[in-house]
């Protein structure tokens, strides 16, 4: 199959988290219990049972299956390094690695390892099943020796060391590719081979866990299959590709074979679990002899199931599996026949723009001079093309470029040999190429590579080769473990993260013990007559932000510029980069203090790690937070810190003063009128506030009621709106986050109050008998505070004067 690309939901959200179980306590999750209700408790409160649909006040409408990566497996995270692999005429085996985000990379002789005068195939494969990529090579040692296979891994200093040298059965030519066909963890070698000139015969080895031991002869090596093809074939050019050609996930193998004139064989065979049976065979017909054949899959549509390409002289052609048989998907023509020659060859499948359909990418070699016969060391003109499925059989290019013409530079140049690779090199969603193209003429040997992104082809610095490059292979993988995949655990959660603190209601005071009506005791804050809200947030914060890592740099991916900062997410997932919620009328309980804030309602689509270069994060869970609603909720503000630990809101910080701190239940634990209104009236300019209204405990059955209304009072929007501008690096839902998330200093979280907002406070009668020992009187004052916590928030607190006879 082709290099998969992300989907598009994870460049989209850009809240994907990594948490190891159990969760980290910042996100409130659906199977947190907060303890019984209790009657009077502000509502809504966090019940002791599971959330549901009607706490959050969401409904999914997705069927209970979904989950958005869709795969029950999938690559989470995947950046791949590309290495070259070329030889001489001077029998140097050169090997050079790069890696796109750490920029540079290696090149050089293989240290301590004999040069292969001839390298007929290379691949990358997760030998080992620990996520890293080993590099797989064939060849002779020399001409007249053994043919080899070889396994290279790369140290921490950069330097490839060779871990495997095994002797191989005789053969004429073989091509190679790595894919895990018995599904045990571990890649196996995929060879298909044409063995020798008298048997005539082409076949496939799959050669299994290689890296357990040597093998004492080659014909003793560790295969899983050896099958025979065909014999009596004209060619030896076969090629093997791994394809995905039944949606089963598990990967399959497609081989082609050249017959010398214009035909194609073409099999398809089952994964090793399915006993490689043969899913389908046929012939495509070419325009011309097919001796410069490549082959690649392409999932051209979108559906999970490879389409196959067939590249050679002046046509490409596209089939898929039609039964036992082939059938056409159409076909790309390179120009009419004997006009201007062309081969298109090293054909990849790559998707280009994150569609989840991907394209097929080739390097066009051309030559104007059409009187003679025609080879690749000819060639007058190398181009890079991509072209998209359109429709049921149609194709359109969407990339051409010139990539070289061999004559640069004045000087004549010979192309040797070229080669093309897909693979994902910076998670950014896409596929990316890499080319190579070796030349070498009377003015040295020369590597021309590229690179394309997107639309965009972009030369690589010129690099020479010693002593030219007879062979050249590009592969790719991750041969580093950076690569992160995960398996869908069945289970999807409600969450609420990022809380916005708004108001913090402190508990009317009220007199424990005594026979007080406290069913009417309470606060609220509502709008005023002259406008539909009492408060609105703005925030460029609220969707898209999410926890973050409880396993050290898991990724080492946050740091790669997020793709999008925080205000780009809220643009890309709700169309707007300010989120505004308005709401009118909330009221607490005479029990408890009370908080409203604002929170981003999530879906957390739950997944295990099975793969991740740190050791420590397998097994960990994964969730994809998907944003849902920017929603307020009023709860007990001993819930809110249960649920928030990194972001709680301490009562006794907040409500202190030089007496200590309040006890609800206690009008003695309020402080003086004096000391809390001058609290709101002084010179601190941390605190803007007003004073509101007082009253005297009744003594019956019904209640006063006393506040304060913001219409009588001539107030100025900058006197009622507090904004906290938010620096480079703060904390959020319990990670730190700097200018690498993408968060810049112009973020600002804002509370503004409406200009006829009303506070107000209910105290329930004392009783005739309880009212001489325990009567009090009781003020309110509203201000708004920033010295508690990260976020702005009004605060509505009481004083008190108790002037019962049994006070102390």
């Amino acid at each position: 199959m082709g290099v998969r690309a992300l989907p598009q939901i994870l460049v989209m959200i850009a809240s994907l988290l990594l948490l190891a179980a159990p969760f980290c306590p910042q996100v409130i999750h659906a199977r947190t219990p907060a303890g019984p209700a209790r009657p009077g408790l502000a509502q809504p409160y966090l019940p002791s049972g599971p959330y549901g649909a009607d706490t959050f006040g969401y409904t999914d409408p997705h069927p209970p299956e979904f989950h958005p990566l869709g795969d029950d497996q999938f690559t989470a995270v995947r950046l791949e390094e590309v290495v070259l692999i070329t030889n001489s005429s001077q029998d140097m085996t050169q090997v050079r690695r790069d890696d796109v985000l750490a920029g540079g990379g290696a090149s050089g002789r293989m240290p301590g390892l004999p040069s292969l005068s001839d390298v007929d195939g290379a691949a990358m494969g997760d030998l080992r099943g620990d996520g890293r990529r080993l590099i797989v090579t064939v060849g002779f040692i020399n001409a007249q020796g053994p043919r080899r296979l070889r396994v290279l891994e790369q140290d921490s200093a950069g330097r490839y060391n060779e871990i495997r040298n095994e002797r191989l059965p005789t053969y004429r030519d073989i091509d190679i590719e790595c894919a895990d066909v018995d599904g045990d963890g571990r890649d196996e070698i995929v060879c298909a081979v044409f063995e020798s000139n008298s048997s005539r015969r082409h076949e496939v080895w799959i050669v299994d866990d290689l890296l357990d031991g040597p093998w004492a002869t080659a014909s003793t090596m560790p295969l899983l299959d050896r099958r025979v093809l065909g014999t009596g074939g004209t060619s030896e050019v076969a090629k093997v590709n791994i394809a995905e050609l039944d949606g089963d996930a598990a990967p399959e193998i497609f081989v082609t074979v050249s017959e010398g004139n214009s035909r194609v064989d073409c099999y398809a065979m089952d994964d090793l679990q399915a006993n490689l049976g043969e899913i389908a065979s046929g012939s495509v017909s070419m325009s011309y002899p097919a001796e410069f054949m490549r082959a690649t899959s392409v999932d051209s549509d979108g559906d999970g199931v490879d389409e196959l390409a067939i590249a050679g002289r002046d046509i490409l052609k596209v089939v898929r599996i039609a039964g036992t048989s082939f059938s056409s998907v159409g076909s790309i023509s390179l120009g009419s026949p004997g006009m201007s020659p062309s081969v298109a060859t090293q054909p990849v499948g790559w998707d280009r723009n994150g569609s989840g359909r991907e394209e097929i990418a080739f390097m066009r070699i051309t030559r104007t001079d059409v009187g003679t016969p025609w080879s690749p060391a000819e060639a007058d003109t190398v181009e890079i093309e991509s072209w998209a499925r359109q429709g049921s059989s149609s194709w359109s290019m969407t990339v051409s470029d010139v990539v070289l013409q061999p004559s640069f530079g004045g000087l004549a140049q010979t192309v040797r040999v070229v080669d093309l690779v897909g693979l994902e090199d910076d998670n950014d969603g896409r596929n990316e190429l890499r080319g190579a193209v070796a030349m070498e003429g009377a003015g040295g040997s020369d590597l021309w590579e590229f690179r394309v992104d997107g639309d965009e082809v972009r030369d690589l610095d010129d690099r020479s080769l010693v002593g030219g490059g007879e062979d050249l292979f590009l592969v790719a993988g991750d041969d580093d473990g950076e690569t992160i995949e995960v398996r869908w655990t069945g289970r999807k959660e409600l969450n609420v993260t990022a809380p916005l603190p708004i108001v913090v209601m402190e508990a009317v005071p009220t007199k424990a013990g005594a026979q007080q009506n406290y069913g009417l005791s309470g606060s609220t804050f509502s709008s005023g007559s002259s406008t539909s809200t009492s408060y609105a947030t703005t925030s460029a914060l609220s969707i898209g932000m999410t926890g973050g890592f409880s396993v050290p740099n898991l990724f080492g991916l946050l740091d790669l510029e997020a793709k999008s900062t925080i205000t780009g997410t809220v643009a890309t997932t709700t169309g707007t980069t300010e989120i505004v919620r308005t709401f009118t009328t909330y009221g607490s309980s005479h029990d408890v203090h009370s908080i409203v804030f604002q929170g981003t309602l999530q879906h957390s689509y739950l997944y295990e790690v099975l793969r991740a270069a740190d050791p420590a994060a397998i097994g960990s869970i994964m969730a994809l937070n998907v944003p849902v609603a920017t929603n307020e909720w009023k709860w007990t503000l001993d819930a809110y810190n249960a649920a928030f630990l990194n972001q709680r809101i301490d009562p006794a910080v907040v409500f202190a003063h030089s007496g200590g701190s309040t006890v609800i239940g206690d009008p003695t634990s309020y402080p003086s009128r004096s000391e809390l209104e001058g609290y709101v009236t002084g010179a601190t300019p941390l605190h803007t506030g007003w004073v509101g209204g007082s009253s005297t405990v009744g003594e019956g059955f019904a209640f006063n009621g006393f506040g304060l209304s913001l219409g009588s009072i001539a107030t100025t929007s900058s006197e009622r709106t507090l904004s906290i501008e938010v620096g480079v690096t703060f904390e959020a839902a319990g990670t730190i986050l700097g200018a690498s998330a993408g968060v810049s200093s112009s973020d600002i979280y804002t509370v503004e109050t409406s200009s006829t907002t009303e506070y107000e406070a209910n105290i329930g009668d004392l009783t005739p008998q309880d009212y001489a020992d325990w009567n009090y009187t009781a003020g309110m004052v509203v201000y708004q505070d920033r010295t508690t916590g990260f976020y702005p928030f009004q605060v509505i607190r009481y004083w008190t004067d108790p002037t019962g006879v049994a006070y102390p």
